[in-house]
């Protein structure tokens, strides 16, 4: 069973697309994962750039969330193995965020672990992407402003019954 999980930031600068971009690699290469990485952050895409992905025509979520092309043909597979649905480098103020649902359905099959980099803050993006994950990492720096943001995205993701990371930590 694909297990789908948001990687979230109440805060921008955070480290929050290194580490899906790690974590990724690492579960592909070394773990030999099926391992599909989608940029959800529509409005300041950065994850193609940690993978080399610099190339403007490559399909993005944007057209796999129109229909432009089928999900399983809009991957960037990298060398470590790891598959990469990029956003777009222009933000399209048309693009339908809440097909984050639809997208995981039609990957549930083909991989072992969807991993979703989300814009940071609680937008509109976010809760579209925290209604389609089974689980989520919150990624924090250690400062008040992030921790507050954290804290805030924990509270949503509770009052979603989505599974976080914290509740390990407030049950030791």
């Amino acid at each position: 069973m694909t297990k789908v999980i948001g990687v979230l930031s109440g805060k921008g600068g955070v480290g929050k697309t290194t580490i899906v971009a790690n974590l990724g690699a690492a579960l592909s290469y070394i773990f030999k994962k099926k391992v599909v990485l989608i940029d959800c952050n529509v409005t300041a895409s950065h994850l193609r750039l940690h993978f080399g992905l610099y190339d403007k025509t490559a399909f993005t979520i944007e057209e796999v969330s129109e229909g432009v092309v089928p999900t399983n043909h809009s991957f960037h597979v990298h060398p470590s193995g790891v598959k990469i649905i990029p956003a777009p480098l222009a933000l399209n103020s048309k693009m339908d965020l809440k097909k984050n649902a639809e997208l995981v359905k039609n990957l549930a099959n083909s991989c072992d672990i969807v991993i979703f980099d989300c814009t940071p803050g609680l937008g509109r993006e976010v809760i579209s992407v925290c209604n389609a994950i089974d689980e989520a990492l919150i990624v924090t720096t250690p400062d008040i402003p992030s921790v507050t943001d954290a804290l805030r995205t924990i509270i949503i993701l509770e009052k979603l019954e989505k599974k976080n990371y914290w509740n390990n930590f407030k049950q030791s």
